[in-house]
């Protein structure tokens, strides 16, 4: 991350935030694949000539990356605009921070309840 905001050039740092957000997504898709498996066995189950099944595969694909792309799209221009003072970096990493805490939270309790009820 360090390296990405301190290239020396704008293409280098564009080149590292793709690359960094394609391993993000990796493991984002990963963790949510149980979306993705009913989505494809739905297709399945229309029996769908291959170029149809491909292109919804591809719709979906698209609408799924779309609002990570916006968001690093933002991030890029906004970082290559101006950087971040010290004390705005520690905020950051803060609100951050505390977002990963809720997160957390909202799973420990999710799965508390489903233990619970079940």
């Amino acid at each position: 991350m360090r390296r990405i905001l301190q290239a020396e050039n704008l293409a280098g740092a564009i080149f590292g935030a793709a690359v960094l957000a394609t391993l993000v997504q990796i493991v984002e898709f990963m963790c949510a694949s149980g979306f993705p498996a009913l989505f494809t066995r739905i297709l399945m189950l229309k029996q769908l000539d291959s170029l149809s099944y491909y292109g919804y595969l591809l719709l979906y694909d698209v609408a799924y990356m779309l609002d990570d792309v916006i968001v690093l799209a933002i991030g890029i221009i906004t970082l290559s605009q101006r950087r971040l003072q010290e004390k705005e970096g520690r905020w950051l990493k803060l609100v951050s921070g505390l977002v990963m805490v809720g997160l957390g939270v909202c799973l420990l309790l999710g799965k508390y309840i489903s233990d619970w009820t079940s």
